[in-house]
């Protein structure tokens, strides 16, 4: 039983700290492309464009732009967090 135990708790471990990991990376994503945004002034809408986009509109490629309306159109209906009161 006690190296089950054991098992189970290094397990857990690994998965907190592979948790923790993710949840860094997706923070720093996030604050590149909110920057990102700041630069561009589109604001928190540049958050729906892959790395690729935000990178054309960072290098002056304003094509991008339009995608960002068709994005939101598309997130909006299935967004979980408009069902919140």
């Amino acid at each position: 039983m006690q190296k089950r135990l054991e098992k189970v708790a290094r397990a857990s471990r690994v998965r907190e700290a592979v948790r923790s990991e993710l949840v860094r990376t997706i923070w720093v994503s996030r604050a590149w492309r909110l920057r990102a945004g700041e630069l561009s002034n589109l604001g928190d809408g540049i958050i729906l464009l892959t790395v690729e986009k935000v990178l054309d509109l960072l290098n002056g490629k304003d094509d991008v732009v339009g995608s960002i309306a068709t994005r939101c159109e598309t997130y909006e209906p299935t967004n979980p967090c408009r069902l919140i009161p």
